[in-house]
């Protein structure tokens, strides 16, 4: 894939801001929706390839994509260690009264977050 944007004359430019607008909406859904699937090749990113050759962005808009994308791995990592931390294994991590009283999924945090 790689060889043949090259081949097309496709700068590296507008590789970096189509895998970042790809990055972005791909984290995206899968605050949305868990359990979905991650970008496995870089065919995911050839119709945005195209929409950044062909749509005029300003500037701004990739800074704010680079900012938006650190928020949403923020998020995803703090979903992560939620879920991990949610399967209270023993006695020691129950609640006062004996009935054991695990940390939520985090979905409503990340939805707060994500805005």
């Amino acid at each position: 894939m790689a060889a043949a944007w090259q081949r097309a004359g496709v700068s590296l430019e507008t590789v970096r801001r189509a895998i970042l607008l790809g990055s972005v909406r791909k984290s995206m859904s899968l605050l949305d929706r868990p359990g979905g699937e991650p970008v496995r090749s870089l065919r995911y990113f050839t119709s945005l390839v195209e929409e950044v050759r062909t749509e005029s962005f300003p500037d701004f808009y990739w800074q704010h994509l680079e900012f938006h994308l650190r928020h949403c791995e923020r998020a995803q990592e703090g979903r992560q260690a939620q879920s991990s931390a949610s399967a209270c294994p023993n006695l020691a991590q129950a609640g006062s009264a004996g009935a054991a009283q695990c940390p939520s999924s985090g979905t409503e945090e990340a939805r707060k977050e994500t805005g």
